[in-house]
């Protein structure tokens, strides 16, 4: 039976964690029947009780494991547990659940269909979504930038909700740069789209109730700092 590997980055989410997990965890039994699937926790080095609640989920699910980082780099956490594990398919989703588990399976369909990489899209004319407005600006501005950077026909880059098959984990993520400063996922998609893999963006129902800490401005500037490295190294064949 082929293997699934589900990577949750956590960091301070002890007050929703064992709910959500749970949640996961019925939906993956419920509804994920051809594949050996397995929860991976990544607790990023939370200050809070993540780490406990998390070990206590996997006390009691077999299925349910835990790692823990000394880094908050949600991106670090991702690709270091996926080049740790052997899978036919690897995908991460945020912890809060934003994104609707129903259109998991959708995720799923894509590699199975022959897509190198499948991605949820909040952006996209048939997605559902409930974001705040600052977010909600902050992404457009940031998608806008790097489709006139990268010139790849996508809708949303940053969504926590991805699925990856083998040949990405190994011919991409090794070279994946951006870890701490969360923007792997579009190093990733652009990397990938240069060399001729294949994408699918899947438009998924997004609620997002989380409070914002980080400054506008200076996560876009950040942002265009990351794309401007990834457009050079692209250039420079650092990739390859």
């Amino acid at each position: 039976m082929k293997k699934l590997i589900v990577v949750i980055p956590a960091y301070n989410e002890g007050e929703t964690l064992k709910k959500n997990v749970e949640e996961l965890y019925n939906f993956l039994k419920k509804n994920i029947k051809n594949y050996k699937w397995k929860i991976i926790i990544s607790d990023n080095a939370s200050i809070d009780k993540t780490l406990e609640i998390a070990k206590n989920l996997v006390k009691k699910y077999k299925k349910i494991s835990v790692v823990h980082m000394n880094s908050r780099a949600k991106s670090l956490a991702i690709k270091k547990i996926w080049l740790n594990e052997e899978a036919d398919i690897y995908s991460f989703m945020d912890a809060d659940l934003s994104a609707d588990l129903n259109y998991f399976p959708q995720l799923i369909s894509g590699i199975e269909k022959g897509f190198d990489i499948s991605i949820g899209s909040r952006t996209s004319k048939q997605s559902v979504t409930s974001r705040k407005f600052k977010r909600h600006i902050t992404s457009l501005t940031l998608i806008l930038m790097i489709k006139i950077l990268f010139r790849m026909d996508i809708e949303d880059f940053q969504c926590g909700f991805k699925a990856i098959n083998k040949k990405i984990r190994d011919n991409i993520i090794p070279k994946m740069k951006a870890v701490d400063h969360g923007f792997m996922d579009t190093e990733m998609l652009a990397v990938a789209n240069s060399q001729g893999y294949k994408i699918k963006e899947i438009p998924i129902a997004w609620k997002d109730d989380r409070k914002s800490h980080n400054k506008i401005i200076a996560g876009i500037l950040d942002a265009l700092k990351n794309m401007i490295r990834i457009r050079i190294d692209l250039w420079r064949g650092a990739y390859k």
